[in-house]
């Protein structure tokens, strides 16, 4: 996405302020320079976190992916300063440039790797007997 960074936008966050919530529309891609984010989800009428995110990392992408409503809220932990991408310069860079394909190929794996271990560990407890919060 580095091409798309010459027209991208800073956006700066304080601690505790919502990047977009959950089933807001994406139009946008956003890479964390700095600082750390918390990505959170509803159910059952409880934020329920599935990732802590830092420097070099983004969110946003299943959004941009998948012409989808966003599918979790992110929410500053920390100030941040973050690199916004609009959709189509994020398509572009994935489609022409794919060094940058596979680096948001590799994030996104990473990420479902993570969650499926979270998933695991959460599922053992279930089937010892465990209570799960």
């Amino acid at each position: 996405m580095e091409a798309g960074c010459k027209t991208a936008d800073h956006k700066f966050l304080k601690a505790g302020e919502i990047l977009f919530d959950e089933g807001a529309t994406g139009k946008e891609v956003f890479v964390i320079v700095s600082g750390n984010m918390r990505i959170t989800k509803k159910a059952n009428g409880k934020s329920v976190v599935l990732a802590e995110l830092g420097p070099g990392e983004s969110v946003g992408e299943m959004s941009i992916l998948l012409d989808k409503p966003r599918t979790a809220t992110v929410e500053a932990i920390t100030d941040c300063e973050l690199i916004g991408v609009d959709r189509s310069v994020c398509l572009k860079c994935i489609t022409n440039i794919p060094p940058c394909a596979a680096a948001m190929l590799q994030r996104l794996a990473r990420r479902v790797g993570v969650m499926n271990e979270n998933l695991l560990k959460e599922r053992l407890k279930v089937v010892s007997g465990e209570t799960v919060e």
